[in-house]
């Protein structure tokens, strides 16, 4: 998984590798900016294309990992769709497989450090960690702007445009 931080410019800032131990296939949904941080919101993908688990990945404000969970119990489907961070807790809706054949919906309330305020086999802790990934920006070529405008005048015209009416009905419609 990488990340990148650019400033408003697109100045590339840094840029960051996180590596989750003893996984891969990793399909990022959302960043959610806190105020300590971020939260990486990522479904996995098995080999056979399915959604077994999702993980949610805290960093500082410099992309270093703080913690990762997973979430999931396989061999069902589960999968992350959205969230948000309000008053110091995150939101989770996704997805999930489970019991039967149908989806039934997720939702999740997690504290700051990813869990349910109750024990929950669902969620489970997971070795993450972030390296420092050599920046690979180019320098841009120079771009040259001018600052002069035409003065020209324009001339515009009130004529109606030319149209076709596409009858429906060959006496009046009642609607």
């Amino acid at each position: 998984i990488f990340l990148l931080k650019t400033d408003l410019n697109g100045t590339l800032n840094w840029t960051k590798e996180i590596t989750v131990s003893g996984y891969t296939g990793f399909e990022a949904i959302k960043i959610i900016n806190a105020t300590d941080g971020y939260y990486l919101l990522l479904n996995r993908y098995t080999s056979s294309g399915q959604r077994n688990l999702f993980f949610v990945i805290k960093t500082d404000k410099n992309g270093n990992v703080l913690w990762a969970n997973r979430y999931g119990l396989p061999p069902t489907e589960n999968y992350v769709t959205g969230g948000y961070e309000k008053g110091g807790y995150l939101y989770l809706t996704g997805m999930s497989t489970s019991y039967s054949a149908i989806s039934h919906m997720i939702l999740l309330k997690l504290n700051s450090l990813g869990k349910t305020e109750a024990s929950c086999p669902f969620i489970n802790s997971v070795n993450a960690s972030s390296t420092v990934y050599a920046n690979v920006e180019t320098p841009r070529p120079a771009v040259n702007i001018t600052t002069s405008f035409s003065t020209t005048g324009m001339s515009g015209s009130n004529a109606a445009l030319a149209y076709t009416e596409d009858v429906k009905c060959s006496t009046p419609c009642n609607l």
